[in-house]
Order: C-alpha cells, then sequence, then structure tokens
C-alpha cells in the first residue's frame, strides 16, 4: 500500500513546473530517504560494515555542496552550478582510494541522476 501512496505522489510531483524551491526540496527528501537507508546500515553494521558510514559521509558532502548554493538562483543555473558541485565531487570519489567498494560514489551519483532528471524537466 505505501508504495501505491508514494508511487502516485512521485507521479503527481513529475507533474508540477520545476521551481527553484521545488528543486530543493526534491533535493532534500531524496538525501533524507538515502540517510534512513544509511542509517540502516549502520544499526546493522554487522552485515554491511562501514557501508552505513561511508554513505552517510558522501551524504553529509552532498548536502552541503547543494546548501552551498547561492538561494536566488533560476533553475537552469541552479541546476548546472548543482551538476558542475556534483560532477566534482564525483570525481573525488573516483580518483581516491578511500571510497575502494564505491559506496560514496554511488551515494553521490544518486543524487547527481536526481540533478540531471530535474534539467531534463527545465
Amino acid at each position: 500500500m505505501w508504495h501505491q501512496v508514494e508511487r502516485l505522489w512521485r507521479r503527481w510531483q513529475a507533474s508540477r513546473p520545476l521551481t527553484p524551491n521545488l528543486i530543493r526540496r526534491q533535493w532534500r527528501e531524496e538525501i533524507a530517504r538515502q540517510r534512513i537507508s544509511a542509517q540502516r546500515k549502520i544499526e546493522n553494521s554487522w552485515h554491511w560494515g562501514n557501508v552505513g558510514q561511508i554513505e552517510m559521509q558522501a551524504l553529509n558532502r552532498c548536502e552541503a555542496l547543494l546548501a552551498g548554493l547561492s538561494p536566488g538562483l533560476d533553475c537552469q543555473t541552479l541546476l548546472t552550478q548543482a551538476g558542475e558541485a556534483l560532477e566534482s565531487l564525483v570525481e573525488s570519489y573516483r580518483n581516491n582510494a578511500w571510497d575502494e567498494d564505491g559506496y560514496g560514489l554511488g551515494t553521490a551519483r544518486q543524487l547527481q541522476n536526481l540533478v540531471r532528471e530535474q534539467a531534463l524537466k527545465c
């Protein structure tokens, strides 16, 4: 039942025109959703090891990057700057050995994909 409600909510949101406020709200919702997943992995670290911690750190970095964007930007500029910031973060994950299994990279890529989807609608 919950999945049906969530699917309907996402369909309704997708039909709305994008505004900078809606874009930022979708970012916050995606980060919150991923935080829940990371927290569950932290709570079950006997199975996941340090995956939850890595994902949580990546989410904190993504959140800081996105929150640091100027508040008065139009949709296109906001998404362009967000895409560039996330691309830089993704490259840092790709080029560093501290994320050898790619969990931080995957977390950042999920947000990057959301920004790309939003850019197609703007």
